[in-house]
């Protein structure tokens, strides 16, 4: 595999990067024993690619998704009451537990 030094263009934030058509795409699994990724490698420890290149010419981008703002703005008014009552239930049990710990202070002495 052929590897080509990195030219920075003048846009790029990282002088570092390399151009899209010498990248090669990786197959990783991961691992819970380790908590990491493994990527298999060649004999000599370098990553195997799944294709020597991406497919560029062909690549179209993302698919568009269609967002219905209702079912967003009805889960909102859903999280903010959600919220609320967790932020009150919270704050109660703060309060019963403080007047708790004070009465046993009061009572221990």
């Amino acid at each position: 595999m052929d590897i080509t030094p990195n030219t920075p263009h003048a846009n790029d934030a990282n002088p570092n990067s390399s151009p899209m058509e010498s990248l090669s795409p990786l197959i990783a699994s991961y691992v819970c024993t380790e908590d990491a990724y493994k990527i298999p490698t060649d004999g000599s420890g370098r990553p195997l690619p799944s294709f020597e290149t991406y497919d560029l010419e062909n690549y179209i981008g993302p698919a568009a998704v269609i967002v219905n703002t209702d079912v967003v703005q009805e889960d909102l008014t859903l999280y903010s009451g959600l919220k609320w009552e967790l932020i009150k239930g919270a704050s109660l049990d703060g309060l019963v537990g403080m007047t708790v710990v004070a009465n046993l202070v009061v009572w221990s002495r």
